[in-house]
C-alpha cells in the first residue's frame, strides 16, 4: 500500500510482522511530507500464500523487501543535461519497523550501497528471547471464531495490550483489519496469520537470524561514518 503516489517527495517504508494496516495513522501523519509505503510480508495481509512452507523465511523475507526497495528507489529519467553530469543522488529511503520488520530493516540496511538512509526501530533487536517468541505467538488467533467485532477488539485489545496506550479509533482498525468475515458472518483470523500459522515459532527463533549482531554493528558503523562526513561537510 502506497501513501501519496508522488515520487518527487523522499520515501518511507513501513514494515511490521502483522499486515500493512498497522501503519494506516503513521502513514496519513507523514504523507504531507513524504511518500509512505507499506508492505504486506508474504502470508500476511493481503500477500500471497506460499505453497512451501520452508519458505517462510528470512531470505524470501529480504528478497521480496530488497525488490520493494529497489522500485521504490528507482531513479527518475531525467533531462539529458542531468544524465550527462551522471545525473542526481540516487534517492534514499527511511525504514519504519516494527518487530521482524526491525529486523529486515536491519539486514538490508548492513548491505553495501543499501539505499536506507534512516532506520527507525520499535519492539526489536538483534537478540529476541525465547519468552518474547512464545508471548508472540499466544497472539494469533490460531482459527479463534468471533460473532461480531466488538468480541474480536476485546480479544485483540488483551493479546495486544503491550502495543501501549491507544486510542478507541486505533484499537478498533486493529481489530478491523486481524480478521476476515466469512459468509456465514463469523469472523476468523485474517491472512497476516498464514505464515505465523503454518510455522508457530521456528520461522521466528534465532537460527533463521544468526547474523542479526552482526547487522547492528554494521549499521551502527555506517551511522557513525556518515555523520562524520556530514560533520566534515
Amino acid at each position: 500500500m502506497s501513501w501519496c503516489a508522488c515520487t518527487a517527495l523522499p520515501a518511507t517504508a513501513a514494515i511490521s510482522a502483522r499486515n500493512s494496516r498497522d501503519f494506516d495513522f503513521l502513514a496519513e501523519a507523514l504523507a504531507p511530507d513524504c511518500r509512505v509505503v507499506c508492505m504486506d510480508v508474504v502470508g500476511r495481509g493481503d500477500s500471497d500464500w506460499l505453497e512451501n512452507k520452508s519458505e517462510y523465511s528470512f531470505s524470501t523475507y529480504l528478497a521480496d523487501a530488497a525488490a520493494m526497495l529497489a522500485r521504490v528507489t528507482a531513479p527518475a529519467a531525467g533531462s539529458w543535461l542531468e544524465r550527462l553530469r551522471g545525473g542526481p543522488p540516487p534517492p534514499m529511503i527511511d525504514w519504519v519497523g516494527t518487530s521482524m520488520g526491525g529486523l529486515i530493516g536491519m539486514f538490508l540496511a548492513a548491505k553495501r550501497n543499501a539505499p536506507i538512509r534512516r532506520l527507525v526501530l520499535n519492539d526489536v533487536g538483534a537478540f529476541i528471547p525465547w519468552g518474547a517468541l512464545i508471548r508472540m505467538k499466544g497472539s494469533i488467533t490460531r482459527g479463534l471464531r468471533f460473532s461480531n467485532l466488538e468480541e474480536v477488539e476485546a480479544y485483540i485489545r488483551k493479546v495486544c495490550a503491550s502495543f501501549g496506550p491507544l486510542t478507541d479509533e486505533q484499537w478498533k482498525q486493529l481489530a478491523v483489519h486481524s480478521v476476515a468475515q466469512e459468509e456465514k458472518g463469523d469472523y476468523v483470523a485474517d491472512r497476516h496469520q498464514r505464515a505465523a500459522r503454518r510455522r508457530p515459532l521456528e520461522h521466528l527463533g534465532p537460527a533463521q537470524v544468526p547474523h542479526a549482531g552482526a547487522a547492528r554493528r554494521q549499521v551502527r558503523s555506517a551511522g557513525r561514518q556518515h555523520i562524520e562526513g556530514d560533520a566534515r561537510a
